[in-house]
């Protein structure tokens, strides 16, 4: 159950990734507003009540403000521009110094856990990474159903049921670092 195999089903980054037994250290990085300076609905321009009507994802016919790809898409001045500048201005940079170094260790697997639909963003999440030269071991983006089948329901869900796989997978991995915005990354360390 717990095999590159499996593992590789969560991402749709399609792409060789690390052997188990290579592994050391998994570091996990959040998309929106930790790596990427994600566009939110304006309080100065929305109510509390209209805000929270559009970050429902049934209130429009194409989802909320988070669940449809032409809000991200249109982020600065729209995909076209954007791409080509590596959407400059748009990141935290911080986080990518660090999403680069964890990427140039061979005995890290580094991962892309966003909330977003798998449904409707892996291309455009995999367009923005890329134009900044990111090339994480795994993107994982939320679907509705795991690979190990269950029914997902909430975000948190989505990403304990994905980091469950992802550790017990990497067994060996005496590192693991979460990087989520607003928080301190937190890092845990297995006994040996």
């Amino acid at each position: 159950m717990y095999t590159i195999t499996a593992i590789k089903r969560w991402s749709c980054e399609t792409k060789h990734i690390p052997a188990i037994d290579q592994i050391k250290a998994i570091h996990i990085f959040d998309f929106d507003n930790t790596l990427f300076a994600s566009p939110q609905p304006n309080p100065n321009l929305w109510t509390p009540q209209t805000i929270g009507q559009l970050n429902k994802p049934d209130a429009f016919v194409n989802g909320g403000w988070w669940h449809d790809a032409t809000v991200l898409a249109s982020t600065g001045k729209g995909i076209e521009v954007e791409e080509k500048l590596g959407w400059q201005g748009w990141w935290n940079e911080n986080i990518v110094g660090e999403a680069r170094r964890s990427i140039d260790r061979k005995d890290v697997l580094t991962v892309l856990l966003s909330g977003r639909s798998e449904g409707k963003f892996p291309d455009l999440i995999l367009r923005i990474i890329k134009s900044k030269g990111l090339d994480f071991d795994l993107v994982c983006l939320k679907p509705d159903v795991t690979p190990n089948n269950v029914q997902v329901r909430t975000t948190m869900q989505y990403k304990t049921e994905a980091l469950k796989s992802i550790v017990y997978t990497y067994k060996h991995a005496g590192k693991i670092t979460v990087l989520v915005r607003d928080f301190t990354p937190l890092t845990i360390t297995q006994p040996k």
